[in-house]
């Protein structure tokens, strides 16, 4: 972008008065007008350009691009007119300078909350940008802007797990993991790193001892015969490291199995349960004709395999295949063994006991807002402990069996057989209300603060642009339609009179609905026609989604204080989604799905003056698979939750398939 002036220089130049009997010295120089200012990305070597001939400034079509949380140097280079001294002698020509650490950047418009910039112009991608952000630098009344992008997170590293040494058997199956570390979050969560077993490619280096089946799951291989083979993942032009060094035993080779309790690695022989208690236990089968390579015998898990046994299955019973134990109503003692290919186990004596409670933790949200959140969940663990010793023997989620109540009544309503699911008053006023459990003797509280609608400033939809793919995935797509959901931001103050802010998962009581087409078949076809030289992601990426989040937000649908409804469209909408439990559910409408390149989904909460308001942008189109692919990897926009949400729910940015 080029540099606009926007103060004219003050005419003239000011000399300052050289005093007299100064023989030869000169006078103080002039202080040159900027004439120029220009903003560009560092160079490749990592510096800034000397001359503003070097410095380009990249255009929104065409931005710079990084991966999420990655950096880049911005440059600010300003040109003088000639500098002279008072005589009028030229000291330094028309000159360039770095004045990088001088001018005053801002990421934006009116900042960003997809970039961060520093004071001396690094530049730093905090969120995925659906357009091309603008860093301009401004100095003495000019201003400069190049653009820049910031895409999804950049793949780092692979792991495969589990990796070291492995060790199974001939003809049971494997299954592997390909794990991702990534720039920046790769998941709804929030984690960097993630499984990326469905995408990754898996090798194995001897095919004929193991390999993994085309149509087996991601990450799932069969032992074919005995050997070794290295095993190994890859994406993105990474691979794994370290790798997995799998050895595969004969059969004849079994001496013993063992039971253990994970997360141990001990051989178990006694296990203590409360009435009511449930463990998974593991079986692992020690080889002697197959030996690691220090010699020791390799241990095999061969749990979901073998045969298990139960002495008193009315005291603790035991899942064949599986391994997972039940207990009864009452106390006892009962024997567990395993067995695999005809070895049997020792076996697992356990102890059934009543045990007393020591105490009972509940908790819940935090927060409620009446009007907006319909349901509240809310959990009681029971610590129990040995009568005798006062050891604790299990931490027991007995959320359906406590009786609950409140403090307050007919504002958090519980209904006998639903648990801890509660119900809150949409009329309700702002109060305090505590939830008490009891269990026995035992109870447990936790104090919801409750708020109306008034607290809610603001509606957000996660994420705010989605893309299902075109009319060859209608049948891919299935039962598996894209989930958006709505978060509304509340600003309230807490029992200690501080002023809070974050956001709760309000999907199921905001009102949907699907609009018509924001931009048609033909536009995208005109947007998408080939141009020789074109880059189709680099430059109608943004120019695309652009279009059709300013068109969702700016489509007059929706309007604060009125019903949310939507005007008459004879294309009809190529998208439809749920308005009834689970809401936000976004799928193809079979009858208009071809019609339409895009189209909006809304979201509304509340009504008159407190009604708030969100929309999210779909691609729905053939022409749009480059850009669909290129959204594969977006984070939704970032949302401060409140203690005890999360963003579960929120779904995926793409349901696509495979091209």
């Amino acid at each position: 972008m080029n540099a606009r002036k926007f103060l004219a220089p003050i005419a003239g130049v000011v000399a300052l008065i050289g005093m007299a009997g100064c023989g030869d010295v000169k006078s103080p120089t002039y202080l040159p007008p900027l004439e120029e200012l220009k903003v560009c990305p560092e160079l490749t070597d990592g510096s800034c350009p000397v001359n503003g001939a070097n410095c380009v400034a990249q255009s929104q079509p065409n931005p710079s691009v990084i991966p999420l949380n990655r950096t880049l140097q911005y440059c600010a280079l300003g040109r003088y007119e000639a500098l002279s001294d008072a005589n009028g002698d030229v000291l330094l020509s028309d000159q360039w300078r770095d004045l990088t650490t001088q001018v005053t950047w801002v990421a934006g418009i009116d900042g960003s909350a997809f970039v961060n910039i520093t004071a001396d112009g690094l530049a730093t991608g905090v969120a995925q940008t659906p357009a091309a952000v603008p860093i301009t630098a401004s100095f003495e009344g000019f201003e400069s802007t190049s653009y820049l992008r910031v895409t999804a997170p950049e793949l780092e590293s692979v792991e495969i797990n589990p990796n070291g040494d492995v060790t199974t058997l001939v003809d049971l199956d494997v299954q592997f993991q390909c794990i991702g570390s990534f720039s920046g979050a790769c998941s709804t969560s929030g984690s960097s790193t993630c499984d990326i077993s469905d995408t990754a490619t898996f090798n194995s280096s001897n095919q004929g001892v193991f390999a993994f089946a085309a149509d087996a799951d991601f990450g799932v291989g069969q032992a074919l015969s005995e050997g070794t083979s290295t095993i190994s993942c890859g994406q993105d032009g990474l691979e794994s490291e370290p790798d997995a060094n799998l050895t595969v035993c004969p059969d004849s080779s079994i001496s013993a199995v063992e039971i253990r309790i994970p997360p141990s690695t001990d051989p178990a022989t006694v296990l203590t349960l409360a009435v009511g208690g449930e463990r998974q236990l593991q079986l692992m089968a020690t080889y002697t004709d197959c030996t690691a390579d220090d010699g020791s015998e390799v241990l095999v898990d061969v749990t979901s395999a073998a045969t298990w046994a139960s002495t008193a299955p009315d005291v603790v019973a035991v899942t064949s295949p599986g391994g997972f134990v039940t207990t009864g109503d009452s106390g006892g003692l009962a024997d567990i063994t395993g067995t695999f290919r005809g070895v049997t186990s020792d076996p697992l004596s356990v102890s059934v006991s009543v045990a007393d409670v020591d105490r009972l933790e509940v908790s819940g949200p935090q927060l409620a807002v009446a009007g907006v959140q319909t349901t509240l969940t809310y959990s009681a663990v029971a610590v129990l402990v040995d009568p005798e010793s006062q050891e604790v023997i299990e931490e027991r989620d007995v959320s359906d069996e406590v009786l609950w109540s409140t403090s307050v009544a007919d504002v958090i309503v519980f209904t006998p057989g639903n648990g801890g699911v509660a119900t809150l008053d949409a009329d309700a006023e702002p109060q305090v209300v505590t939830v008490t459990a009891t269990y026995g003797e035992e109870q447990g509280s936790v104090d919801t603060q409750v708020l109306t609608q008034a607290a809610v400033k603001n509606l957000t939809i996660v994420p705010d642009v989605a893309c299902i793919g075109d009319a060859l995935s209608l049948e891919l797509l299935g039962d598996t339609p894209i989930q958006l959901s709505a978060f509304a931001e509340l600003e309230y103050t807490d029992s200690t009179g501080a002023a809070q802010s974050c956001s709760v998962n309000a999907t199921d009581s905001a009102d949907w609905v699907a609009g018509g087409a924001n931009v048609t078949s033909g536009l995208l076809g005109n947007l998408l026609a080939p141009i020789p030289g074109l880059n189709l992601i680099g430059e109608l990426l943004s120019e695309i989604l652009t279009t059709l989040v300013g068109d969702c937000e700016d489509a007059g649908l929706l309007v604060p204080g009125l019903p949310l409804t939507i005007g008459e469209d004879p294309l009809g909408s190529p998208i439809s989604v749920t308005n009834t439990v689970p809401k936000g559910k976004v799928a193809p409408n079979p009858d208009n799905f071809t019609l339409a390149g895009g189209a909006c989904v809304y979201a509304g909460l509340g009504e008159g003056e407190e009604q708030r308001v969100a929309s999210a942008s779909v691609l729905v189109a053939t022409e749009l698979q480059p850009v669909c692919e290129a959204l594969l990897a977006s984070v939704p926009p970032q949302v401060n939750l409140c203690p005890g949400e999360t963003l579960s729910g929120a779904g995926k940015v793409l349901s696509l398939p495979r091209w």
